[in-house]
């Protein structure tokens, strides 16, 4: 007989333990089988930091076993159609790996490289495990579940913003936050990147959007929490620049107008909040740009040389540039690899617009094409990008779209089953939309979620892998399923 109450508290604790997993990686706890045979001497050589990603890692893995024995108890009950095609999703990548193996991805790996690609799949089914039980033991646990959520959000949102606008005051080289250097002394967590302002615009956006069409119980918080909480979440997507999070900022804003029944105090409450954001913009610029011209010597601070820079980036500059280089330079360089005056307007469309993503993708389809049928596994974009991207001492990033990573990570199969899990998804909040007199605060919150999770796997994989995307998605598939 299964006790509810504890099961319940299972879910709760295991919710935050996934949460709190977040950006850490099978090499937080691979690492011991390594270097050396003894893996007690590797344990004994842990610090505090390595300790506690051991911990946030192997979690994981974990909390799958525990939830996949809860879950036997709960064999009668019907398991959710698009829940079940998300497991799909993920057991094919697991076949999709395994058979990667006898492919030449298996020259670029070694064999705990090709073990770690398995870990972005089981935090994957780990957190459709765990959903699935909350699920089942009633609609209060999901609730609970996502307001640990929303907690983890405002939390991601709040830390990482303060580290980035406090370099971006402090360190004179910027000149906006969105080319803040990823490499600089601050840009790391727990020995982990922190999320860069691109990433970090989005889950901002995901919490504009809850806290625009938002109404609590509690008139002090409509009255004293919600509007400054729109100020600063509004001014921090605009100064980080992000071209997805201007253009979703803008849409959220249009949207919010168009659906409301009161068009002019809409249109009004907008103007007010965009008058504070800019305000608080404003602020931030002008602390920047006193403390820089009377605390630093701002003007003096412009020499590649006086930062810790990549030395891949600083081998590409000629030797007899490099003297008169400025941050800025670099900057271009390392996020476009061209000179400026190299630049042609398929350039501009390619790096400036889509930052660089035509030719990932690209590259992505030709190998794509070589196995279509099984892909190369988990990740293989990170192991092929890697390659060409080393070869030209340049920096990796994924194939930044979800159904070319499908394709490529599990070939047709997976392919098909994530382009199924959106005409499904999509097709089943048409028929609830259709059937509703009008929309409730939770309905608009749960249908923006998904508008936005949709585009973002045009632009990004990262609906197709354990993260905040792949989170909220079940949150909001749940919010519109319940209501």
């Amino acid at each position: 007989m299964i006790n509810r109450k504890i099961i319940f508290y299972y879910v709760i604790f295991s919710w935050i333990g996934l949460w709190a997993s977040l950006g850490s990686n099978p090499y937080d706890f691979l690492f011991i089988f390594e270097k050396e045979k003894n893996i007690l001497l590797n344990f004994n050589n842990m610090d505090f930091i390595k300790i506690i990603n051991f911990i946030r890692s192997i979690f994981i893995p974990i909390s799958l076993l525990i939830s996949l024995v809860i879950l036997i108890q709960f064999r009668k009950k019907k398991i959710d159609k698009l829940i079940f095609i998300l497991v799909l999703i993920q057991i094919s990548q697991i076949f999709s790996t395994f058979l990667s193996g006898q492919t030449r991805i298996s020259e670029l790996e070694n064999t705990i490289d090709h073990i770690g690609r398995y870990y972005w799949i089981i935090c994957s089914l780990s957190l459709l495990a765990v959903y699935q039980i909350s699920c089942k033991i009633g609609e209060d646990s999901n609730k609970v579940i996502f307001k640990i959520s929303i907690i983890f959000l405002i939390l991601i949102t709040f830390f990482f913003s303060y580290k980035i606008l406090a370099d971006f005051i402090f360190l004179p080289s910027e000149n906006s936050v969105y080319h803040l250097s990823v490499f600089r002394e601050n840009a790391f967590f727990l020995s982990h990147d922190i999320p860069r302002v691109t990433g970090l615009s989005r889950t901002i956006i995901f919490l504009y959007i809850f806290t625009i069409f938002y109404k609590s119980n509690f008139e002090v918080y409509n009255k004293y929490i919600k509007y400054p909480f729109l100020v600063i979440l509004g001014s921090l997507i605009i100064l980080y620049q992000s071209k997805f999070g201007i253009i979703s900022f803008i849409l959220i804003n249009i949207i919010f107008f168009f659906i409301s029944k009161n068009k002019l105090k809409s249109i009004k409450f907008i103007l007010i909040l965009l008058i504070f954001q800019f305000l608080l913009i404003f602020s931030v610029l002008g602390v920047k740009f006193l403390y820089n011209k009377y605390v630093t010597d701002y003007y003096q601070i412009q020499k590649i040389e006086k930062y810790v820079l990549d030395k891949n980036i600083i081998e590409r500059i000629p030797e007899a540039n490099k003297s008169q280089a400025t941050v800025d330079e670099y900057n271009f360089m390392r996020k476009y690899n061209l000179d400026r005056k190299d630049f042609s307007f398929k350039d501009y469309l390619d790096k400036i617009i889509l930052s660089g993503r035509i030719r990932l993708w690209g590259e992505a389809i030709e190998f794509s094409l070589e196995r279509p049928f099984f892909g190369y596994g988990s990740m293989s974009d990170r192991v092929f990008l890697n390659e060409s991207k080393l070869y030209n001492k340049r920096f990796v990033e994924p194939v930044s779209n979800s159904y070319i990573y499908a394709f490529l990570s599990g070939g047709i199969p997976s392919l098909f089953l994530i382009l199924y899990f959106w005409s499904t998804l999509l097709y089943r909040n048409i028929l609830s939309f259709q059937r509703k007199a009008a929309f409730t605060n939770e309905n608009k919150i749960g249908y923006m979620l998904i508008l936005f999770i949709l585009l973002r796997t045009l632009i990004e994989n990262s609906m197709m892998i354990f993260g905040i995307d792949f989170i909220l998605l079940i949150h909001a598939m749940t919010i519109i399923k319940n209501k």
